[in-house]
């Protein structure tokens, strides 16, 4: 038993009123052992304290080992929970005392993340850094008091071959089945193991969420399915009232002609990734749930040179029946190396991207191919390609312009939301229309045009808005040029350089009106251009005095 100070004070008042001034020796000194004998408990307590802090781990004083790994995951091995649990916190031990002291960490490792264990050996917590990598002659641990120590190769590689360590082994996330509304379904049981340093697999050894019951899903009814890792095998079976309609390979389903589209279908999934030298994981999985059937996902795709597309041209991509627009892939041959921006339109339904081909010399090619993916369902869209037909040009002295557009352009906020206001040609900025200076490229390639200037104006002109919009920025070059961007939705862009003056009524957000003047012309000429988002396109694709082969397709529906 161990006796509080206060307990310990109160026995010796009831010993004093017993024993009242005067006692003998004999009672004097039974006090004082009566009050050694209370304090000897906390003086062995605190001794073992100091005995177990200031002893190396052993494996008879462990109660429970936690690690926490470099990816923040925790595992917890208590003593005695079961025999393999035992034999980890014996080798645990064994790896501290293998060990040899060195002065410190590798320069290197000095900052690099660690591996915190934390011993427990009766109620004294201990806490150990341990940096492991995937070379087994470069590990070690730092003691709780600062000590540094080099751990043994073999230990180091014993260690790299249990479940423990697989933060080290990259991306280490089990994968994922997303239906064709991205929603990711729980499976109903799933094992994943990592490759050893030793080539060896190892069980991933840990608790998923799984589920034995079958839940529903929203689905196309195309049954779209995707993994986030490509499995080798991937096995349906599609029912529906008990009777199977498709049993086989994913990649050679179809649409069953039983199917009924108004009646949920029962999906059952068995996924496999198998073991080999080209893989760092594998495992296998299984899935169960309903299908609420919808429509599959769908795009098209038109360009605003009607049949074809050359340089400068601007796609429209459109795509229905698309619940998550994140969801959507587009990968194009040739590449053109840019990733398109979708944004939900609420009152069509449908999403919308806005594709600028670039301005380079396409060598052999024929046709620009587009496939689209989303939910498992992918589309292949193609347009023919032609080879620019704006003619090189010479005298033009927009450079300062050109300068200074990147750094405008980053000024400039992306759309909140998918609103379009563009609606069919655009009205000409100016009246006058003659004496144009296009839109084209300098005889040596050097320098090119991103734009059109109107030099048949005078100094007062006004000027218009070509469609709707809102007023993304306003400002000056450093030349004093006055500029208006202005934002016609999915990231369509009107630039309007060289102003006299800027209607009093703009400011950035306003909404803009078609054919609303935006300002007077300044002396010289007026300098218009049309991107998207930071991405130049031929103005002659949008005006009125410009037909195209499809005059009408910027009228989305």
């Amino acid at each position: 038993m161990h006796l509080t100070v206060a307990q310990t004070k109160c026995i010796i008042i009831l010993y004093k009123k017993k024993y009242p001034r005067g006692g003998t020796m004999k009672n004097k000194l039974l006090t004082v052992l009566i009050v050694i004998a209370m304090l000897i408990p906390g003086i062995i307590a605190v001794a073992n304290y100091t005995y177990l802090k200031n002893t190396p781990i052993e494996y008879r004083n462990l109660s429970r080992v936690d690690i926490t790994d470099l990816s923040g995951e925790r595992f917890e091995l208590a003593h005695g929970q079961d025999d393999a649990t035992n034999r980890a916190l014996d080798f645990f031990v064994s790896m501290n005392r293998n060990a040899r002291s060195v002065d410190a960490l590798p320069q290197e490792l000095s900052e690099a993340s660690a591996f915190t264990f934390t011993y427990y050996s009766y109620q004294v917590k201990t806490d150990y850094q341990y940096y492991f990598s995937l070379s087994p002659d470069n590990a070690y641990y730092v003691n709780d008091k600062g000590a540094a120590y080099k751990i043994t190769a073999a230990d180091a590689t014993s260690f790299l071959c249990t479940a423990y360590a697989r933060s080290l082994y990259g991306d280490n996330t089990p994968p994922v089945l997303t239906l064709s509304d991205a929603a990711p379904v729980i499976p109903s049981a799933i094992k994943w193991t990592f490759r050893d340093v030793d080539s060896q697999y190892v069980d991933y050894a840990s608790a998923y969420e799984t589920t034995k019951s079958v839940s529903s899903y929203e689905m196309a009814s195309n049954f779209g399915m995707k993994f986030s890792r490509e499995p080798d095998y991937f096995y349906v079976t599609i029912s529906q009232n008990d009777t199977t309609l498709y049993q086989g390979e994913y990649g050679s389903l179809t649409l069953p002609a039983a199917l009924d589209l108004d009646q949920p279908a029962t999906v059952e999934v068995s996924a496999e990734w198998y073991e080999s030298v080209d893989h760092i994981y594998a495992g296998s999985a299984t899935y169960r749930f309903y299908a609420n059937l919808v429509p599959p996902p769908s795009f098209s795709l038109i360009s605003s040179d009607g049949d074809y597309a050359e340089q400068g041209s601007m796609l429209i991509l459109t795509g229905k029946n698309i619940k998550n627009p994140s969801d959507i892939t587009v990968t194009s041959s040739p590449d053109i190396e840019y990733t398109p921006k979708w944004f939900s339109n609420s009152e069509t339904g449908s999403v919308y991207a806005l594709i600028p081909i670039p301005i380079a010399d396409y060598q052999e090619v024929d046709s620009f191919t587009f496939t689209v993916s989303s939910g498992g369902s992918s589309s292949t869209l193609s347009v023919p390609y032609q080879a620019n037909k704006f003619s090189t040009l010479s005298g033009l002295a927009e450079a300062t312009f050109d300068s200074e557009f990147e750094a405008i352009s980053a000024q400039i906020a992306d759309p909140s939301d998918g609103a379009i206001y563009f609606d069919g040609t655009f009205v000409n900025p100016v009246r006058d229309t003659a004496g144009l200076k296009g839109y084209g490229r300098m005889v040596d390639g050097t320098y090119r045009h991103n734009g059109v200037d109107f030099t048949n104006v005078n100094a007062g002109d006004s000027v218009s808005c070509g469609a709707a919009g809102t007023v993304a920025y306003i400002g000056n070059l450093t030349t004093g040029q006055s500029l208006v961007v202005i934002e016609h939705g999915l990231g369509l862009r009107s630039w309007y350089v060289n102003l006299g003056s800027v209607s009093a009524e703009l400011s950035i957000g306003a909404q803009v009106e078609k054919g609303a003047s935006i300002g007077t012309c300044g002396g010289g000429s007026l300098h218009c251009s049309f991107t998207v988002f930071d991405k130049p396109v031929s103005p002659y694709k949008f005006w009125a005095f410009t037909p195209t082969d499809n005059p009408d397709y910027l009228k989305l529906s």
